[in-house]
C-alpha cells in the first residue's frame, strides 16, 4: 500500500466533525471538503469533484498564489482575482444546491 493510500485510510478515520452542521442542522460551505481530499488521495477524481467541486479550482488558485508570492509575478494578480471570484461562486452555488436538494426534496 502506498503512503498516500495509508494517509487516506488514516485520515478517513480521523475527520473533524462539522460544528456548523451540528449547531444549525444544515451543511456548511465546506462540508464534503475532507471526504473530497480522501477521494482525491485514493485516485477517485470524479467522486472528489461531486463531494466538493471547489477543491480542484481552489488547489489551482493556491498553487498560483504560491507562485505569485514566491516569484513576484505581477501578471498573475488579475488572474488570481478572477480565480478567487470563481472559487467563491462555485463554493456558494454548491452549498446552496446541496442544502436545497438534501433538505427540501
Amino acid at each position: 500500500m502506498s503512503s498516500l493510500q495509508e494517509f487516506a485510510e488514516w485520515f478517513s478515520g480521523h475527520q473533524l466533525p462539522c460544528v456548523w452542521k451540528h449547531y444549525f442542522g444544515i451543511d456548511c460551505p465546506f462540508c464534503g471538503f475532507q471526504r473530497a481530499i480522501i477521494a482525491l488521495l485514493q485516485g477517485d477524481i470524479w467522486k472528489s469533484i461531486t463531494l466538493f467541486p471547489a477543491l480542484l479550482p481552489m488547489s489551482v488558485t493556491g498553487l498560483l498564489f504560491l507562485i505569485y508570492f514566491i516569484f513576484s509575478v505581477p501578471k498573475l494578480k488579475k488572474t488570481l482575482n478572477i480565480l478567487l471570484i470563481a472559487d467563491l461562486l462555485i463554493l456558494i452555488a454548491h452549498c446552496i444546491f446541496k442544502n436545497i436538494i438534501h433538505y427540501c426534496c
